[in-house]
């Protein structure tokens, strides 16, 4: 495999017997091993390797592109604690053309055996400046299946689904404008968890009061049903969602340097 945007690129193959990983891990006091990403499913002796850690209470995670999920037996399935299954697009037909014919739904195979498996699973994504507008698009895969997202930035950033949308993205803007809000609802919107409020009040050309409101915080998208309810009673003029920039939020995230693939 040659993916594009792998570190080891490049680097001449090699990989380690039964043997090999006796003795590292006798003369180490390893409790925890990650099978990183080169397919360990394609190692011969990946079922002895397997049994030997499992055998000394090691507790195993896997990352891979799906390939190795989908070869193992159902038991050795479960040796594993958690799983990570690459994705780097959230549709098919972007995946495949990264990675390959077939990589998506090999992927999603593999997310189905481990759940139903019972392994803890998410899914790693490589952000790029290919894909970090896409991001949004995983939301749904990941909310299907209940497993968490976890992003990669040449450096590691880990987050879970809902973290993601609220924290690395920010939250959404909402503005308002409407006749006939009342001090009591403003002072409503200002005591909803994790919302600031700004208002500005003007007239209109037939005297009445308008009220403009940009309400904003981390806890804004979960709150729109609320700010709603607050709002009732209200002439709404104009209600408008303004999602983050996820643009600004990739900037942010890699400290304003494109990430080449």
């Amino acid at each position: 495999m040659v993916c594009k945007h792998c570190y080891s690129r490049g680097e001449s193959p090699a990989s380690l017997g039964l043997e090999d990983v006796r003795k590292i891990i006798e003369a180490f006091p390893v409790t925890a091993l990650n099978l990183g990403t080169g397919e360990n499913g394609l190692h011969p002796n990946l079922a002895d390797i397997l049994d030997y850690l499992h055998d000394r209470s090691i507790k195993l995670s896997l990352t891979s592109n799906g390939y190795s999920v989908n070869v193992l037996d159902e038991r050795r399935l479960r040796y594993f604690h958690d799983i990570d299954i690459s994705i780097d697009f959230p549709t098919r037909g972007g995946h495949d053309e990264f990675r390959g014919a077939g990589a998506f739904d090999t992927a999603i195979r593999a997310i189905e055996r481990c759940l139903a498996a019972g392994v803890k699973t998410s899914v790693v994504a490589c952000m790029m400046n290919t894909n970090y507008h896409m991001l949004p698009r995983f939301f749904p895969l990941i909310d299907h299946y209940g497993v968490n997202l976890r992003i990669g930035v040449n450096l590691r950033i880990n987050v879970y689904k809902e973290e993601f949308k609220e924290v690395v993205l920010g939250g959404c803007t909402v503005e308002v404008q409407a006749r006939h809000i009342t001090q009591d609802q403003l002072g409503t919107l200002r005591q909803e968890p994790g919302v600031e409020v700004v208002a500005e009040q003007s007239g209109d050309s037939n005297g009445d009061d308008v009220h403009a409101l940009v309400v904003h915080g981390t806890n804004v998208r979960n709150r729109i049903d609320s700010i709603l309810r607050a709002l009732s009673g209200a002439e709404i003029l104009v209600f408008r969602v303004k999602e983050p920039s996820l643009e600004d939020a990739y900037v942010r995230i890699v400290g304003g340097e494109a990430l080449k693939t």
